[in-house]
């Protein structure tokens, strides 16, 4: 069974949708996605998975779901996703509205409930509404379930804009980093919740890093405070009592 539904604006086109992953294949991006697949793996092999704002799949792309819904606004990218992924659930959504969270919402339910609920890359980019639309995916969740909220954080000068447009950090990071991320997860019902910082080396010097040494590196930005890294992730749990 796929789910299939059409939602609010497609921002990318079909062009950068198919050439997505290769803008995202240079050295710093994979050394990225290692640590992502580090932290992400434990939590989402063998599991249930949501992944919102899923883009082309990077979550399925670096971990292995038993099952595996995704949802982002571009219909496009949900295209070059499902033909990496052909078992995927894909729901094209636009949850930057109240409207659109709850269309979303009825549809994925039939899927629910999930183990894990992820957003990579994406957190940053889900509008005013986001205590909303996490409430509404604390209850997809299993008692315990948990979810993963990452995104950019205000460090998002010290690398270059992503695929698709260089105006998305100045458009939607202004209000969006670690304190706020966590308040509203918070907010939204989940408990046990810690704050991953995950990279503060920027892309600048990556080029004149060596391929062996960089992620090393980024790892060792941990020690950096949170202000300044480019992203991080929220991870919480669902409280094991809750419906």
């Amino acid at each position: 069974m796929k789910v299939q539904l059409s939602i609010g604006r497609n921002t990318y086109p079909i062009e950068t949708a198919i050439n997505y992953d290769l803008h995202y294949s240079d050295v710093i991006a994979i050394a990225e996605n290692k640590i992502l697949q580090n932290l992400l793996g434990p939590l989402c092999d063998n599991a249930s998975v949501l992944d919102i704002g899923a883009g082309t799949g990077l979550v399925a792309d670096i971990t292995q779901p038993s099952l595996y819904a995704a949802t982002d606004v571009s219909d496009d990218m949900l295209k070059v996703l499902t033909s990496k992924h052909p078992e995927s659930f894909t729901a094209c959504a636009d949850l930057q509205t109240e409207s659109g969270i709850n269309l979303f919402i009825e549809q994925v339910k039939v899927l629910a409930p999930f183990d894990v609920i992820t957003s990579v890359f994406a957190a940053h980019l889900m509008g005013s509404n986001q205590v909303t639309l996490l409430r509404a995916l604390r209850d997809l969740l299993n008692p315990g379930g948990t979810l993963v909220w990452h995104g950019n954080w205000p460090a998002r000068k010290r690398r270059a804009p992503g695929a698709g447009s260089r105006t998305v950090f100045e458009e939607f990071c202004n209000d969006f980093d670690h304190r706020t991320s966590k308040q509203m997860v918070k907010e939204a019902g989940f408990v046990g919740i810690d704050v991953h910082r995950l990279n503060a080396f920027p892309d600048i010097l990556a080029n004149r890093v060596p391929d062996r040494s960089l992620r090393a590196l980024i790892a060792g930005s941990k020690v950096i405070p949170s202000r300044l890294h480019y992203h991080g992730a929220i991870i919480a749990k669902k409280p094991l009592g809750a419906l």
